[in-house]
């Protein structure tokens, strides 16, 4: 019997120093791109909506209602801006990891927040990237459950494989053969960026993450979430792909395609989010 469980918690990693936007010096998370609609006082307002609203609308679309940003202590405008989550009815609650150590990369951030996601099924979302359909995380789960997976992970298009997470994976079925982390050469077109996940993987990930630290050495360098990812491949977990060979997976972490899309979002309303991803990618 799979272990995973009824429990779901969404799992949003922000404790990055934006290196890629610089030299704009403010949280990326924050930046506003396009709108939102509220309700204020029975009416409906229009209000900026920021980058790192979108992972949490689509995370939020799945019926969980508890988020964890793991955030460092120079980001506290996140928990200023988030709040308690109660304006996306939800609940959101922060961790913390320490800018000054030398252990880096998203394991180190995931395992950050061990004591909090252990024995969850686990939403794993970037706060830099707007995916379509904005129901990713919604039609993810659900496959993760009809597969009885460990770890389902999901897959997007893309023009520019070599600088991203090519999956290679048997059509048929879904199951995952290997990730490629930035290969110099492939002929996969496609990257993972959202992942479902239970139990199973939880524990490898923080078991990986705990010799990464015993035999930490200045060579060792940052620590990978892909090879984690074929680890569970490699240890026969059930790992899945689930192919949005129509969606979108639009990474915003660096300026120029930050700025891009803002301009096009902003001047376009009519337009749907995906809609304006495809005229920005056949324009470039």
């Amino acid at each position: 019997m799979h272990d995973c469980s009824d429990k779901v918690v969404c799992l949003i990693p922000s404790a990055g120093i934006g290196k890629r936007m610089k030299p704009y010096r403010g949280v990326k998370e924050l930046t506003t791109i396009g709108y939102r609609y509220c309700t204020v006082d029975g009416k409906i307002k229009r209000v900026p909506k920021v980058l790192g609203e979108y992972v949490i609308d689509n995370m939020l679309t799945t019926g969980a209602q508890n988020v964890i940003m793991v955030t460092n202590e120079q980001k506290s405008e996140l928990i200023k801006f988030y709040g308690d989550g109660s304006q996306y009815n939800a609940s959101i609650a922060y961790v913390c990891q320490n800018t000054d150590s030398k252990y880096y990369g998203m394991p180190i951030a995931i395992d950050q927040a061990y004591s909090w996601i252990k024995g969850f099924t686990v939403l794993l979302g970037m706060p830099d990237t707007i995916v379509e359909p904005d129901t990713s995380f919604s039609i993810l789960l659900n496959e993760h459950i009809a597969q009885n997976a460990d770890l389902t992970i999901g897959v997007f298009p893309t023009d520019t494989p070599g600088k991203l997470a090519p999956v290679c994976f048997d059509e048929t079925t879904g199951k995952v053969i290997k990730i490629y982390d930035k290969p110099k050469m492939t002929k996969v077109f496609n990257t993972w960026n959202i992942i479902v996940w239970g139990p199973k993987f939880t524990e490898l990930l923080h078991e990986y993450v705990l010799e990464y630290k015993n035999s930490y050495n200045k060579t060792k360098g940052e620590a990978i979430l892909s090879d984690i990812l074929n680890m569970a491949v490699d240890k026969e977990l059930r790992v899945f792909a689930h192919f949005f060979e129509d969606g979108y997976c639009y990474d915003l972490g660096d300026t120029e395609k930050f700025v891009s899309l803002k301009i096009q979002l902003e001047h376009n309303e009519e337009k749907t989010v995906s809609e304006l991803l495809n005229v920005h990618l056949i324009n470039n």
